[in-house]
């Protein structure tokens, strides 16, 4: 049964087929523009599962070494300095205070609820570099990122981790990863989210060996890297 082409084009509109047919070799075609959505967005769904991890273990450790040196459970409360992070403070109490009735809210119950970015700024530079805010000492950032190699800086950390916020930010908001102003081919647009989706198994790593090689044992790397296979690109459709 052919496909009705026109009706994809309404779906995905002409101004977002457009960044993709750029890549397209020329001439492109709307149809080569549809092809190359379907592949780049067919790789682009395995970030989700590292992310995902990466996420939850930095919220998970980052909490558990700061509760470690501080002894408070409520130290979000009196913790972050910038505004935007005591903001993202106040509206996980607002949701937590929504879903929680007839009791306190517990402390993990807050800290669930904070966004990935307030975990990312968390090792900006007012935590290490400033006497009454610092606080990260290596003892702490080692239970934190127990496989970070030594000569990686906090400062390098906190700029790895502001690229993960970014990406994981766009891809929630469904926009192409990819697109940069360097990228001029479709082999420039895997290539990108090859380096991409490297970038982010090594933050993993410095997180939990264990849990990056759990990602590779189940096959999700594996499934990655077979989505990159470009020759998919000029297989007939309908």
């Amino acid at each position: 049964m052919p496909l009705k082409y026109t009706e994809i084009l309404t779906g995905l509109s002409a101004p977002r087929l457009k960044t993709y047919r750029k890549i397209c070799p020329s001439p492109s075609t709307t149809l080569d523009a549809i092809k190359a959505h379907f592949l780049l967005n067919d790789i682009t769904q395995h970030f989700y599962v590292p992310i995902q991890l990466i996420e939850l273990i930095l919220r998970n450790q980052t909490n558990a070494a700061i509760l470690n040196k501080s002894g408070n459970a409520s130290w979000y409360s009196t913790l972050p300095v910038s505004q935007q992070s005591k903001d993202a403070v106040t509206q996980a109490l607002v949701l937590a205070q929504r879903e929680v009735s007839g009791r306190a809210i517990l402390p993990d119950e807050v800290v669930c609820r904070l966004m990935f970015g307030f975990w990312a700024y968390m090792y900006d530079t007012q935590y290490r570099n400033t006497r009454n805010s610092f606080f990260w000492d290596p003892h702490t950032l080692a239970m934190a990122f127990p496989n970070k190699p030594a000569a990686l800086s906090i400062a390098t950390l906190f700029l790895r981790l502001k690229e993960v916020n970014d990406l994981r930010n766009r891809l929630f908001h469904h926009e192409p990863i990819w697109s940069r102003t360097n990228i001029a081919s479709l082999d420039d647009a895997i290539s990108n989210l090859k380096q991409r989706y490297e970038n982010l198994c090594e933050v993993l790593t410095w997180l939990s060996a264990e849990q990056s090689s759990l990602l590779k044992a189940w096959g999700f790397q594996g499934r990655f890297y077979m989505a990159c296979d470009k020759t998919r690109f000029d297989r007939q459709l309908w």
